[in-house]
């Protein structure tokens, strides 16, 4: 299996820990850095460097059964394709400065402001002295990152009170695009993250959209490539994560028009309901947007009709409950480090539930949940099925439907 990465080196750089945990992949042979070269030549091989990432210039060929493209929103995989990449850029470029601050804001919320012709400042604490600072610019600038100068003046034109801004760790401009893809797949080829769909930042949605990607995706690819589960897996990846995509993608376009409204009748409105925001309901609700703690696949392909009382709708992600494991108490976020899937029972008794069946891709582990009922966890978290003492038939129509009964045969590098 090959991943194509977006700057791999300053995640090398900021996390060195990847690089041990992805030498020890027994399935994950090379990590590449959009940096290098990366282009089709002669009998569509794919020249790369490896994960030793060697000097610049020497061209590596691989050859892997599947190829995963998280190469940003340029992404070089996603071009090679030829998949379409829709939607449109915005009417401005957009300035983003992470530097110390010196204001009375509390340093635990965000603050916005706009001036009456709509042009918005977002201040995001980082650390109590360290903020983000984020502001649209219309037009088109020259590309170059922001002097400090810059950031300065733009947020005393913005800010209702004074914000001194000094000593930036980063300075930086782009160009906002709202774009996405519906090939999440193509045959052997999956796109993940920016590579697949790209959106402005109000909202701070791009990382966790992304990391949940890849999550969805890891663990069906992982059971594929081992062999234990058909290669018609891959296929809830976009489904499942496509609605979600499109979701991210409309509310980050809501929050941009609604924070650029010029002076206007939806100006008035829109200052009108934003105290309803201090509600503890709405932020709570709001909360669990942004964090994306309430994407659901309750409709997705692979989810289990169902409901038994106490429990979650099937599709949502199941809470980090404390439960009991054959290695102890622990909490449920805890377990599935094994990429396993996850049987969770009630304290009943009489309630028993045979992995062996399952060549050991079950653990099971015992909460306090309803008498008598049991639920199954995906690797992701997500609850995929749920059954009581007397009824589990969902729990293994979903596992029979995933798992394969006998190990299928391992797909067979090809050139990509």
């Amino acid at each position: 299996m090959l991943v194509v990465l977006d700057n791999f080196e300053q995640l090398l750089e900021g996390a060195p820990v990847v690089a041990e945990l992805l030498a020890a992949s027994n399935t994950l042979r090379v990590v590449v850095t959009s940096r290098s070269p990366l282009h089709v030549e002669g009998e569509q091989e794919l020249p790369v460097p490896s994960l030793g990432l060697p000097p610049a210039g020497r061209a590596h060929t691989v050859r892997a059964a599947y190829l995963v493209g998280c190469d940003g929103a340029h992404s070089t995989v996603r071009h090679l394709l030829g998949v379409p990449f829709a939607g449109h850029a915005y009417p401005f470029d957009w300035l983003l400065a992470d530097t110390q601050v010196d204001w009375d804001g509390p340093p635990d919320r965000v603050h916005i402001f706009a001036t009456a012709a709509g042009q918005p400042l977002f201040c995001v604490p980082i650390t109590p002295d360290l903020w983000r600072i984020s502001l649209p610019m219309p037009g088109t600038r020259d590309g170059g990152p922001p002097g400090l100068d810059e950031i300065q003046s733009l947020v005393d034109e913005r800010s209702p009170h004074r914000i001194v801004v000094h000593d930036p760790e980063t300075l930086t401009s782009f160009r906002c695009q709202l774009r996405s893809s519906t090939a999440y797949r193509t045959g052997r080829v999956l796109l993940a993250g920016d590579a697949v769909h790209i959106h402005s930042p109000a909202g701070g949605q791009g990382m966790n959209t992304g990391m949940q990607d890849a999550t969805n995706l890891a663990w069906k690819l992982a059971l594929v490539v081992a062999g234990h589960a058909h290669d018609g897996l891959l296929d809830s990846y976009g489904r499942e994560r496509g609605p979600v995509a499109r979701q991210v993608l409309a509310f980050t376009e809501g929050i941009v028009r609604f924070d650029v409204t010029a002076r206007s009748p939806k100006r008035v409105l829109r200052d009108a309901v934003l105290p309803a925001l201090r509600l503890p309901a709405a932020q709570r609700r709001l909360a669990g947007r942004m964090a994306q703690t309430s994407v659901s696949y309750s409709t997705g392909p692979l989810t289990r009709p169902g409901r038994v009382g106490g429990l979650p709708r099937p599709g949502v992600r199941m809470p980090d409950l404390r439960v009991d494991s054959a290695q102890g108490p622990t909490t449920l976020y805890a377990v599935p480090r094994s990429g396993r899937h996850i049987v969770i029972s009630g304290s009943a008794p009489d309630l028993t539930f045979d992995t062996a069946t399952y060549d050991g891709h079950v653990d099971v582990v015992t909460a306090s949940l309803p008498r008598g009922a049991s639920t199954l966890v995906r690797p992701d978290c997500y609850l995929a099925a749920v059954g009581t003492a007397f009824d589990t038939s969902e729990i293994h129509d979903y596992l029979r439907s995933i798992l394969a009964t006998e190990r299928v045969r391992e797909p067979q590098p090809e050139r990509v």
